[in-house]
């Protein structure tokens, strides 16, 4: 990734499609976890989740 890149997140659930920028992979599973728990009541994000999310919902987009 080069600084012209951000990571997207883009949520797969029907009803919500949020989407949250990061600068970094790091920040956006940080803010991927917050969005679970607080609109989707995901009290536990297990790594499989997350790895689940990362192929489905992570891309990376120009800045």
């Amino acid at each position: 990734m080069t600084n012209a890149e951000v990571y997207r997140f883009q949520c797969g659930h029907e009803q919500c499609r949020s989407q949250v920028f990061a600068p970094t992979k790091d920040d956006l599973e940080v803010l991927i976890a917050q969005h679970l728990k607080e609109v989707h009541s995901v009290n536990k994000v297990t790594d499989t989740l997350m790895s689940y999310i990362e192929s489905t919902c992570v891309t990376v987009v120009p800045a």
